[in-house]
């Protein structure tokens, strides 16, 4: 009797041959195909349909050229936009009121730079010792219209920081 015992552990009796290769099912043969298939997809002309533009209508829209000639209309001098802009921290001064005869005690209290980058500038009108602190203004410089008045984004929610 020809037998030999198998080399696998806790396997004995008569050695076997391997099992013969099973062919490829048809889905693993047509995956490669597919593959390639999505590849050339990928590459398709921007006129046809992709995912921003479903029914192939075209290249993807472009934003219109920029206005050139625009004038823009006169403001109204104001007398706090130009107190902003030519204050230093903690300078005081009475300015009068762009509707004419009042005047207000204005301080700058700080500049800072905003998020958009502009340059602002909190201005504080009349005692610091009001309660609740006293009413105020933030001016920021706009590259078009100089120093406008813009709205306080933190105005009782944050803590003040010289």
């Amino acid at each position: 009797m020809n037998e030999t015992l198998d080399a696998r552990p806790g396997r004995t009796g008569p050695l076997q041959p391997p099992a013969p290769a099973r062919p490829a099912r048809p889905a693993a043969r047509l995956a490669p195909a597919i593959l390639l298939l999505a590849l050339a997809a990928c590459s398709t002309h921007s006129t046809e349909a992709t995912w921003w533009n479903p029914v192939g209508m075209g290249p993807a829209p472009v934003s219109p050229p920029p206005a050139t000639g625009v004038v823009l209309p006169v403001r109204p001098a104001d007398p706090l936009a130009a107190f902003a802009a030519r204050a230093r921290p903690g300078q005081a001064e009475t300015v009068p009121l762009a509707d004419g005869g009042r005047t207000v005690e204005a301080r700058l209290v700080r500049t800072y730079s905003a998020a958009s980058g502009r340059e602002c500038r909190e201005v504080q009108f009349g005692a610091a010792s009001a309660p609740g602190g006293a009413p105020g203004a933030t001016y920021c410089k706009d590259p078009s219209q100089g120093w406008v008045a813009a709205r306080a984004l933190l105005r009782g929610g944050a803590v003040y920081r010289p």
